[in-house]
């Protein structure tokens, strides 16, 4: 997903006979065309005309077209260069499509437009269109269009069925080891303070309204668990376990990596990995296959941003998740790095909480 836009003109060049698109969530975005307003034509006949040809004349040039606006007005539609849309290329130079997710709908049923459009391409008809339809779209409180609704259901549902195939979550996780998630709360009194730099991120965040606060005030939580994640390491650790943390900031992660060292130097063959997104990728998965390939005991110590989807991390005995994941498609995400084909014994996930902090 992340080589799409670098590399879509040389995978333009071939004749595709399928493609197959895992987490297929990551092209569900709408946003392939950008809006150009354009100016009210005045004048006499023939110099609106000109004009107008004008106009159609350079969106083609740019691989455009004109459309007219609901209130009245026209804008040029520019094609924009973003994964989504690579997807759609992608998409529609293949004979065959498949597209394979966990979660379809992370946020909203507007989610599923652009997944279905890479399988059948235009086939669902323009986001506009689709939304119209599905999604109860209206004018927007604040401006723009709110599209978080939901219409027509009955009628979607019965357009699935002919193209989604749907596998139960008992079904795909029947088969595997164990799973046992744990809620382990922590007094105010056994709380760290947490690291530098949060009241500056919360000013930030205050800015951009109420999901960025409460990821903020999460990320900061997670800063002070540092005593209790250590105990349970340790103690797992002595089994001579494989660990996996996620926790919220880059600086935590080395942080509370170079506290893990610190703490088990004295366990023989124990080694620890701290990563995050600013390593590179290539230095990332380098990371994750020597801690797969590790017999244990070891620590990897990440973001959940970084590790927390399309990563294989099923050799794993805990996993403590330091910041608590605050949607459900982050829940899923999160426990199938760990709960997944290939796993070969049971796995316990803490979910850490600060008592008296907005974890509760």
């Amino acid at each position: 997903w992340e080589a799409l836009t670098h590399n879509l003109g040389r995978l333009l060049e071939y004749s595709w006979s399928a493609v197959v698109f895992d987490e297929s969530h990551r092209g569900k975005s709408t946003k392939r065309w950008q809006r150009v307003p354009l100016a009210e034509i005045e004048g006499e006949a023939d110099e609106r005309a000109a004009q107008l040809q004008a106009q159609a004349a350079e969106a083609k040039s740019r691989g455009g077209f004109i459309t007219d606006n609901d209130d009245g007005g026209r804008s040029m539609m520019i094609p924009l260069l973003n994964t989504a849309a690579a997807a759609a290329k992608v998409a529609r130079a293949a004979r065959r499509r498949l597209a394979t997710t966990a979660t379809a709908v992370k946020d909203r049923v507007r989610d599923l437009w652009g997944q279905l459009d890479l399988v059948e391409p235009d086939a669902w008809g323009s986001a506009t269109t689709w939304m119209d339809r599905y999604c109860d779209r209206k004018p927007g409180a604040y401006g723009g269009y709110d599209t978080t609704g939901m219409s027509n259901a009955e009628e979607l549902v019965t357009r699935l069925e002919s193209i989604v195939h749907r596998i139960d979550y008992r079904d795909t996780h029947r088969d595997l080891p164990p799973k046992r998630r744990q809620s382990v709360y922590v007094a105010p009194e056994d709380q760290a303070r947490p690291s530098g730099g949060f009241h500056r991120e919360l000013q930030k965040a205050a800015k951009r309204g109420p999901s960025a606060i409460l990821e903020c005030k999460l990320a900061q939580s997670a800063s002070g668990k540092r005593p209790v994640v250590l105990q349970l390491v340790e103690d797992h650790v002595r089994s001579k376990q494989k660990v996996t943390i996620f926790t919220g900031r880059k600086r935590d992660v080395d942080k509370l990596g170079q506290a893990i060292e610190k703490k088990l130097k004295k366990i023989e063959g124990v080694q620890v990995w701290a990563a995050h997104g600013g390593l590179t990728p290539t230095r990332r998965q380098q990371i994750i296959d020597d801690y797969m390939a590790h017999p244990g005991p070891c620590v990897l110590v990440g973001t959940g941003d970084a590790f927390g989807e399309a990563i294989n991390l099923h050799d794993t005995d805990a996993a403590l998740f330091v910041m608590l994941p605050w949607t459900p498609g982050q829940v899923r995400q999160w426990e199938g790095r760990f709960c997944r084909l290939g796993q070969k014994r049971p796995v316990v996930i803490y979910y850490i909480i600060s008592e008296g902090t907005v974890d509760e």
